[in-house]
């Protein structure tokens, strides 16, 4: 068969999950789709099952990793064997809408064989039942949002062959790096080697940031197909350890090697060095807003430095600078207000508390 797009899926971890999300994405009404599950070292039997029920199907690729190397490397693995015209990335517990892949493959088509597809938002589906299939979510709890900011198109746009204004906009919160609400053209992505970088954090948005930047036709929709899970027992399982510290400052460390390798292929970036700075400034700000900061506050100093996890890190990132690197480090961090990530005020509550608002400020605005 000549698949239209390859699906890829990491699974770590995630038996529960595997019928569902196959399932789901078999279901789509493009069939000229693959679904590729790349398999982490999951600690459990996941890969078993995994082969058990689609070992012999023919539109189901399953591929394992070496070792646990995180998603953004599970991620590399599929796209090197991704026989789709176009890639798609969707994580093993989310879902896409059943049309998604249809009318996305349509559209890059109409755009002249578009590098990216991009959609300006994605549906949170409030998983209150903690369901196995999050079409199986009540669509009374399914809370469409934007998440593109920043004079967001309501009708299909291609992107100006405008760097400076594609970086005003991304800048400015205007094109999100979700990896999952995107479609890529396989030939654009092996053709300028972009894949993503050996960190486990915000991977999508060094990914992400490459593709915008070296895409000739770039897309974008106000159309919503991505289906994210909020669930309250996710979110209180996903705690804060020092190991976690450590994952989120390696990010942070090594994002901006992987913008300048970017940026040095832009022309545009090389005649500007503050919209370089301000890149780099930004993915910095992103990392240490969402990670560093809330679980430095959340662990406190004595616990980062007691395990060792901490302080073999900054030897390993600066040498015989390291000492002067962590102080410096606890210094800065000691300033900051109590912050929170966005990511723990995703919770099912939260997201009903705010629907109520916006229905109660709707029915005031109609009387």
């Amino acid at each position: 068969m000549d698949y239209k797009v390859s699906v890829i899926v990491p699974m770590y971890k995630a038996v529960r999950f595997i019928k569902p999300a196959v399932e789901g994405l078999l279901a789509q009404t493009l069939k000229e789709l693959e679904v590729i599950i790349v398999d982490d070292c999951s600690p459990d039997d996941s890969l078993e099952k995994c082969r058990e029920l689609y070992g012999n199907h023919e539109r189901v690729q399953i591929l394992a990793q070496p070792r646990n190397m995180g998603p953004g490397e599970a991620r590399n693995t599929g796209i090197k064997a991704a026989r789709g015209e176009y890639i798609a990335f969707v994580d093993i517990d989310d879902a896409v809408l059943k049309n998604a892949f249809e009318e996305m493959y349509n559209l890059a088509k109409e755009k002249s064989d578009a590098d990216v597809i991009h959609s300006t938002g994605m549906i949170l589906a409030l998983d209150k039942s903690d369901p196995d299939s999050l079409y199986d979510v009540d669509e009374k709890d399914w809370f469409p949002i934007t998440s593109d900011r920043y004079e967001v198109p309501k009708e299909v746009t291609v992107l100006p062959d405008d760097i400076g204004g594609r970086y005003n906009k991304w800048r400015n919160h205007g094109l999100h790096w979700m990896v999952g609400t995107k479609l890529f053209r396989t030939r654009f992505l092996r053709e300028n080697d972009i894949s993503f970088g050996k960190i486990r954090l915000s991977e999508d948005m060094a990914f992400c940031f490459t593709a915008l930047f070296l895409a000739k036709t770039y897309v974008i929709t106000p159309k919503r197909y991505y289906l994210y899970r909020i669930s309250n027992e996710s979110i209180s399982r996903r705690g804060y350890t020092t190991q976690f510290f450590r994952t989120a400052l390696y990010a942070l460390f090594n994002v901006c090697p992987l913008a300048r390798e970017t940026m040095d292929r832009v022309a545009y970036f090389k005649n500007h060095p503050e919209s370089e700075k301000g890149v780099l400034d930004f993915m910095i700000e992103i990392l240490e807003q969402e990670f560093v900061i809330p679980v430095y506050q959340s662990l406190g100093e004595d616990a980062i430095l007691e395990d060792g996890v901490f302080t073999n890190l900054m030897k390993e990132q600066f040498g015989e600078n390291a000492d002067y690197v962590t102080y410096s480090f606890f210094e800065q961090h000691r300033k900051y207000p109590p912050t929170t990530s966005s990511t723990k005020l995703l919770t099912v509550e939260n997201m009903i508390k705010y629907r109520a608002k916006v229905e109660a400020a709707a029915k005031e605005g109609k009387a």
